[in-house]
């Protein structure tokens, strides 16, 4: 029997801190990018964001997009784009698919203003191109992972509200 899978949780040292300081921030989308645009240059996208931070980013975009009112069938259709692009064998089809969904994000946001949070960060990352590699990429997909399950809980609580 193997080590059972990590939780949110395992990731956090319990000594710190920050995880309910930032967990409950008020940070922006572009404060987001903002962190993770000031570090070093060098460093990949794996080097800049941490598993931790990919719960943090998601959790506080999510909420932000759920209190927009954004609709989930609005986010999935960027989502669904994304995985499509994840699913390409070639890397380098890979890369130009993924310069080229900007657009897409740059049309859907003309047209929904409530994307805000998601277009500012993902179209960040992607045209400051720190993704170089295959886990550059993984991690990508994991904060867009981490941005629509947290996206889902909120919308839920803000229905039942």
């Amino acid at each position: 029997m193997g080590t059972p899978p990590l939780k949110p949780k395992d990731l956090i040292p319990e000594d710190d801190t920050t995880w309910n300081g930032w967990y409950n921030s008020n940070k922006s989308a572009q404060d987001i990018l903002g962190e993770i645009k000031n570090q070093d240059t060098n460093r990949t996208f794996t080097q800049r964001v941490l598993p931790q931070q990919i719960i943090w980013y998601g959790h506080r975009i999510g909420a932000i997009l759920a209190n927009n009112k954004l609709k989930y069938a609005q986010l999935r259709r960027f989502v669904d784009a994304l995985k499509d692009i994840a699913a390409l064998d070639d890397w380098n089809k890979k890369l130009i698919e993924l310069t080229l969904f900007q657009v897409q994000l740059v049309h859907g946001y003309s047209r929904k203003a409530e994307l805000e949070p998601f277009f500012t960060v993902i179209k960040g990352i992607i045209e400051k191109d720190w993704i170089k590699s295959s886990e550059d990429f993984e991690r990508f997909m994991a904060l867009i992972d981490s941005i629509t399950a947290h996206f889902e809980i909120f919308e839920d609580k803000s229905k039942n509200e």
